[in-house]
C-alpha cells in the first residue's frame, strides 16, 4: 500500500482487509486517473450497505466519451496559404525585450 503507483501499470485501485478479534479495517487506495475522493467515499458507502444486506441499486448505463464529445468539423482542403508577414520596419537587433527573453523564447526555468 505504501508504493505509488506507477504510471500504465495495473491495479489502480488497491483493497487490503486487516481483520482483528472484534473490529476490522479496510484500507482503499485509488489512483486519481479513476476516482477521487469523492468517489472513494460513495465506494466505501456502497460496499458497507452491501455488507449489511442492502440491497444496491443498478446505475443505468453511461454514454461512451465518444458520444458526450462531438466531433470536429474536418478541415477544409481548400485552405487559404498564410501570406507572408510584413516587416514592420523595427530592426529586431535593437528590439527592446524583457530580460531573459530572446527570440521571444523565455529561457528561465
Amino acid at each position: 500500500m505504501a508504493l505509488p503507483f506507477e504510471s500504465g501499470n495495473r491495479p489502480l485501485l488497491r483493497v487490503v482487509l486487516v481483520q482483528g478479534d472484534g473490529e476490522s479495517e479496510l484500507i482503499l487506495a485509488v489512483h486519481h486517473s479513476i476516482g477521487d475522493g469523492v468517489s472513494a467515499i460513495f465506494l466505501v458507502r456502497d460496499l458497507l450497505k452491501f455488507m449489511e444486506g442492502y440491497e444496491l441499486e443498478e446505475l443505468p448505463p453511461r454514454s461512451a466519451l465518444e458520444d458526450l464529445v462531438p466531433t470536429p468539423p474536418a478541415a477544409p482542403t481548400n485552405q487559404l496559404q498564410p501570406s507572408p508577414i510584413k516587416s514592420s520596419g523595427v530592426n529586431e537587433d535593437h528590439a527592446v525585450r524583457p530580460e531573459g527573453m530572446r527570440d521571444g523564447f523565455d529561457d528561465s526555468p
